[in-house]
């Protein structure tokens, strides 16, 4: 018998009505509607983190562009996502 997937991961992209908050909690395998949602907007992965990550991936999103600097990885995501919904 195997364990099953029991790790926590939280979604930090945008809401999506009917699929996820920001900042959800996930424990063990997505719901049916977010693995649609990463199927249909595959860098929505790069912002379901695991629980110990959700600070700096938050720092990251929220990091204001400086110039001569470039946007954090999260926060280009982030703003990808949100312009597409």
């Amino acid at each position: 018998m195997t364990k099953k997937e029991t790790r926590t991961r939280v979604y930090c992209g945008p809401s999506v009505r009917g699929v996820a908050r920001q900042y959800t909690c996930f424990t063990g395998e997505l719901p049916e509607q977010m693995k649609k949602f990463v199927e249909q907007h595959p860098m929505a992965e790069g912002l379901i983190v695991p629980y110990d990550k959700v600070a700096q991936t938050r720092a990251n999103m929220e990091q204001p562009a400086l110039p001569g600097q470039p946007k954090t990885a999260e926060r280009i995501i982030f703003e990808q996502l949100r312009a597409e919904l």
